[in-house]
């Protein structure tokens, strides 16, 4: 190996999840106990299964407990400990019994071994000059469990970044790592579509600078068409792009959490009962916008909420209140 710290593994998660990914390769069962003692049960030798752990340590703990299961009960449960503890006082036909499941557990270990070694597949795709690698994993990706579309603009987003020569780990420890935060990952349904958050995110953050539109279902087409408009580039550099995308998130959470204070988060929580979110692209880029004083984005929102409730109380509908605040 060439750069044998990096290369020992064959695949890499993203640098959000790497120091976690190191300490499940290399560390025992009690050095992760003590590392991580608030993933693991204090009294027992279990990892929470609640859904707020890293999904690392939790597919961790699910395939250790099935493994452990699998080769050390025969629906016996936790007999085994007990019939060794009786077989130190006992005739030896029952250290003999011991002795033949401590044998079936060996078996049972090695055929998982080898179930790994010869029945575990990876596939190598060898490029040739001219091949896209992304292309090729979207592509492939469509044919097998799809990913959501937030991880494919990741994807297409540091692959350009490397393409470009920018410096992709910067980049992401600086703009995206935020967007790695559980926060982004909550579902919420909106309409209906039941999705992560950061999904709802990017739909608004491009609504809201186009003026448009966004097809949910094909969001990461739409992602592709608003980065480079009639195949001319919207923004100079990737670091521009991620720069805006990490400006503008930092205005949807404000919008989401309503606990700032701000003009904003006072008008999301005014907005709340009517449940009209189809005005969020909108008050985004109101906010957002560095032609208005902190005073006129407050109007402009006191505006809007007086003309959604002003709406409902004549039991007027929100029909096609989606394209109205576009066109704003």
């Amino acid at each position: 190996m060439v750069e044998s710290e990096i290369e020992v593994y064959k695949v890499w998660p993203t640098q959000y999840d790497r120091e976690l990914f190191i300490n499940l390769m290399t560390m025992s069962r009690k050095e992760l106990r003590a590392k991580y003692p608030d993933y693991f049960y204090a009294t027992r030798d279990r990892i929470y299964e609640y859904k707020w752990i890293p999904n690392l340590i939790g597919a961790y703990g699910y395939f250790f407990d099935r493994i452990r299961y699998a080769v050390e009960t025969d629906d016996l449960d936790d007999e085994f400990a007990e019939d060794a503890d009786a077989a130190a006082d006992d005739p030896p036909a029952e250290l003999d019994v011991v002795v033949a499941e401590s044998k079936e557990r060996e078996i049972k270990l090695d055929a998982i071994w080898q179930a790994l070694v010869e029945e575990f597949k990876v596939v190598e795709i060898v490029l040739e000059e001219g091949d896209d690698a992304q292309v090729i994993f979207e592509t492939l990706n469509e044919r097998g469990e799809p990913l959501l579309a937030a991880d494919l603009v990741r994807n297409n987003i540091f692959h350009r970044a490397d393409a470009a020569g920018e410096k992709a780990e910067q980049l992401f420890a600086k703009h995206w790592k935020p967007f790695e935060d559980p926060f982004w990952s909550i579902e919420e349904k909106q309409g209906r579509y039941k999705k992560p958050r950061i999904e709802f995110f990017l739909s608004n953050y491009i609504a809201g600078q186009i003026a448009g539109e966004v097809n949910l279902s094909k969001l990461f087409s739409e992602y592709k068409a608003f980065i480079k408009p009639k195949g001319v580039a919207r923004f100079v550099s990737v670091a521009d792009e991620i720069q805006a995308l990490a400006g503008m998130s930092s205005v949807y959470r404000e919008v989401v959490e309503r606990s700032s204070g701000s003009a904003l988060a006072k008008f999301s929580a005014r907005l709340l009962p009517w449940d009209v979110k189809t005005v969020y692209p909108l008050a985004m880029r109101l906010w957002d916008s560095s032609e208005m004083s902190a005073q006129d984005k407050a109007d402009c929102l006191d505006a809007l909420i007086s003309f959604v409730v002003r709406r409902a109380v004549c039991g007027l509908t929100t029909k096609n209140y989606n394209k109205f605040f576009l066109m704003v």
